[in-house]
């Protein structure tokens, strides 16, 4: 359920992102030149998908945090009043942790603008050198983005595209960062 909410919320700022880039990209195709692909820098949005990023490593370290308080009380309560006690403090801020989850966040985003980048600029060499048309490159610049989105309706050879990147990068990272926050609670 995290995951999903997430996923979803990232989708939508990378399809605010596609939006900006390719509006940007089409005003500027029909006088570009073989130096232009090198000109993208940056994606166009990226703070949005920051923003996303950043609130679902937080929420996922979070819900790992929370987890694990689950698991102390359970433990606690298992070994009666003259057992081993774990110690609990809910007002305990991990300022390393919360370091390393914005690190990541910057990390996670820089991964997703480079791989949409580098694809765009492939796309933009070739098309540029082999003289396509200016509809069919931004045609397949929409495609690019396609690994990174949830919109069913992209269809490449006659199949739905499916979000095989974004939903890699959001397994991945929410599993880091759900056990980074067990961890930070239990050391604690």
């Amino acid at each position: 359920k995290l995951e999903a909410g997430h996923k979803a919320k990232i989708s939508n700022a990378i399809e605010l992102a596609r939006g900006r880039f390719l509006r940007h990209i089409e005003k500027e195709l029909p006088k570009a030149d073989a130096k232009f692909p090198a000109t993208l820098q940056t994606l166009r949005g990226k703070p949005k998908i920051l923003d996303a990023v950043r609130d679902f490593v937080m929420d996922s370290y979070q819900h790992g945090r929370q987890t694990m308080r689950r698991d102390i009380r359970a433990f606690n309560e298992a070994q009666g009043e003259d057992g081993v006690r774990i110690y609990d403090d809910p007002n305990f801020v991990p300022k390393d942790a919360i370091e390393h989850l914005e690190t990541r966040a910057f990390w996670i985003t820089g991964i997703i603008e480079n791989d949409l980048l580098d694809e765009s600029r492939g796309i933009l060499i070739a098309d540029l050198a082999a003289g396509t048309a200016n509809k069919k490159t931004m045609q397949k610049l929409r495609e690019a983005f396609a690994p990174f989105t949830l919109n069913p309706q992209v269809i490449v050879d006659g199949a739905v595209v499916t979000p095989h990147r974004l939903e890699t990068i959001v397994r991945t990272n929410n599993t880091d960062a759900f056990n980074q926050g067990r961890l930070v609670q239990a050391r604690q």
